[in-house]
């Protein structure tokens, strides 16, 4: 392998990937740390492949992970093709500003050893600069990608416009070469033209990025600021539930009181009778009023998060009012585990909203909810009793899946985007005999 060729063609590979996985918000996994080296195979093997193809290269290699990711078309064509487009507009301006730098020409410039090198290094410096300067936040970015809610014509501008740029690049790069060596012969200069569509490019480029960005951080704040008032809301329904049944408690220790004077005055008068009647008629189903799962729901005071305890409990009052049992399982005090609040409320959320569409239809609506800290585990299960004997849970986490009609699924396709950034975190999800759960297992050690 030499230095000048194979060696820079691998270290442009290498920086490629890492602007990949910063985009995705993804750590380099294995996969990723092996793409740059099966490139070089390739380039090896058979350089042609990569002379003629080398921008279907991450394309072909995305395609195998899109599935995996739970990535849309608008976001396999966004990380398939503008790591590759953001670096070679940024290379080419290195590479001016290096020639301008060193006052040198193109041929110059090329024949000196280490330009490539120096352009490619320069050319992934300037990226991040870049998205550092304009302050593009990818991560809400790639969330808005996923969810396309409120600028898909925008998304789609944008990744007509990579496929377009690439294609006119490649197409001119290999007129280029053809001119070059005399295969064809034209009056139109293909450099000068491609540097132009590289000018214009990188100032729509710059303009629709921080366009998106600024869109989708508006998006972040009105979510947010949703997901607070509707906490106040959920904190002041769960206020009403909690104070309407110390209303009930008071409400039977006054009546307890009368119950226990008619008792004494029979007792005094040695009326058996009409002790057996009061107990017969009063007390003897009395104490089943405090079994009702109306009282559960006042064991979320050990849940430490008002946030969590918000959503928790207006999801469970919901099922209440809906006609479902409510059971509430939280043995002491307990917090959030080590997950993004955000991501946790929104799994609860999910869970929650098709526990409750899944037991209402059942012969026997019945929710049990569960949480609790074991070693270094916290564990949270939510069952549910279903209508159907068995519901596949194969493909369930699939988007667009649902046993609820066409058009749904799409919650359970994002606790699973969700749960791949968390390795540390398992779902085991069940379902047999008309009941229904997800265990999951949150490690924080």
């Amino acid at each position: 392998m030499t230095l000048e060729f194979e060696g820079i063609f691998l270290v442009s590979w290498i920086f490629r990937i890492v602007i990949l996985s910063y985009v995705t918000n993804q750590k380099i996994n294995l996969y990723y740390l092996l793409l740059p080296f099966i490139f070089l195979g390739i380039y090896i093997i058979n350089y042609d492949i990569v002379f003629w193809g080398e921008i279907f290269l991450l394309p072909l290699s995305l395609i195998i992970v899109k599935k995996r990711f739970n990535w849309n078309w608008s976001q396999y064509i966004f990380y398939s093709f503008f790591p590759f487009v953001i670096f070679e507009i940024f290379s080419n301006f290195a590479n001016l500003y290096d020639r301008f730098l060193f006052r040198l020409s193109a041929a110059q410039w090329y024949n000196f050893f280490w330009s490539s090198w120096i352009d490619y290094c320069l050319g992934f410096l300037f990226c991040f600069g870049f998205f550092k300067l304009l302050l593009i936040d990818f991560k809400v970015i790639s969330e808005e990608l996923n969810r396309q809610m409120n600028f898909k014509k925008q998304v789609s501008l944008f990744c007509y416009s990579l496929i377009f740029y690439v294609m006119s690049v490649y197409l001119l790069d290999n007129l280029i070469h053809l001119t070059e060596h005399g295969y064809i012969v034209s009056s139109i200069d293909f450099v000068y033209l491609r540097r132009n569509i590289l000018i214009i490019y990188l100032i729509f480029t710059i303009g629709i990025i921080f366009k998106m960005n600024d869109q989708a951080k508006k998006n972040k704040e009105k979510e947010l600021q949703e997901s607070k008032d509707n906490q106040l809301k959920n904190l002041t329904s769960y206020s009403h539930h909690i104070e309407s049944l110390y209303k009930e408690i008071r409400s039977f220790r006054h009546d307890y009181t009368n119950i226990l004077v008619s008792l004494n005055e029979s007792i005094k008068k040695r009326d058996i009778d009409g002790v057996e009647r009061i107990y017969n008629a009063v007390l003897k189903e009395s104490d089943k009023s405090f079994y009702n799962s109306q009282y559960d729901i006042a064991k979320l005071v050990h849940l430490k998060n008002l946030a969590m305890k918000s959503v928790v409990s207006a999801k469970l009052i919901e099922a209440q009012n809906r006609g479902i049992d409510v059971s509430v399982e939280i043995a002491e005090p307990i917090g959030t585990p080590q997950i993004d609040l955000i991501d946790f409320i929104t799994i609860l959320s999910v869970f929650l909203d098709n526990a409750i569409e899944a037991a209402v239809n059942a012969e026997a609506p019945r929710i049990s909810f569960t949480y609790f800290q074991e070693n270094e585990n916290k564990i949270l299960v939510i069952y549910n009793t279903t209508a159907d004997y068995k519901i596949p849970t194969k493909n369930i986490f699939q988007y667009g899946v649902s046993t609820k009609g066409e058009g749904r699924g799409i919650g359970l396709s994002n606790v699973k985007q969700i749960l791949s950034k968390y390795p540390k975190v398992t779902l085991e999800t069940k379902s047999i005999d008309h009941e229904f759960t997800h265990e999951l297992k949150m490690h924080e050690g």
